[in-house]
C-alpha cells in the first residue's frame, strides 16, 4: 500500500518560515492514487511480458497453423533453430567455410559448393577458400 501521509513528520521538512503551500487531500484520494499507480505499472508489466511472448513465437509453426503436438513440423523448428542444412534439408549442419566463418550447410552441398563453378558462400556470397568439417561430442 502506498502511504504518504505524516510524511512531513518523517522527512523532518521545517516548512515554518518558508514560502511554500501544501494541499491538503483525503485519504481516500491517496489510496486511489496508489491504486492508479499500481493498475498503470502492471499493465506495463503485462504488455512487456505479451510483447516478448510474441517476439518468441516469430518464427515458428504456430503461426503457419501446424499442430506442434503431432510433430507436423519438427522440421520447421529445427530450421528455425539453425540446425538443417539450408541447401538439402536433410542432413545437419556440420562444416563451416573459410574465411567467412558461416555454418549453413552439410559437409557434402559444402563440397559440392566448393567444387563447383560459383564457389561462393550461400549465405554472404564470400569466395570460399576452405571447406572444414565441424567434429560435436
Amino acid at each position: 500500500m502506498c502511504s504518504v501521509t505524516g510524511m512531513n513528520q518523517l522527512l523532518k521538512l521545517h516548512l515554518d518560515n518558508s514560502q511554500s503551500m501544501m494541499t491538503l487531500s483525503t485519504e481516500s484520494d491517496l489510496v486511489d492514487w496508489c491504486f492508479a499507480l499500481d493498475l498503470f505499472a502492471r499493465l506495463v508489466a503485462y504488455v512487456a511480458v505479451l510483447e516478448k511472448a510474441r517476439v518468441l513465437t516469430d518464427g515458428t509453426c504456430e503461426e503457419e497453423g501446424e499442430d506442434i503436438e503431432t510433430g507436423s513440423c519438427s522440421s520447421s523448428e529445427e530450421l528455425y533453430d539453425g540446425r538443417m542444412c539450408v541447401i538439402c534439408y536433410d542432413e545437419q549442419r556440420n562444416c563451416f567455410l573459410v574465411p567467412c566463418g558461416h555454418c549453413a550447410t552439410c559437409y557434402d552441398c559444402a563440397q559440392r559448393i566448393y567444387e563447383g563453378e560459383n564457389k561462393v558462400c550461400p549465405v554472404c556470397r564470400r569466395v570460399i577458400g576452405k571447406v572444414r568439417r565441424l567434429f560435436a561430442p
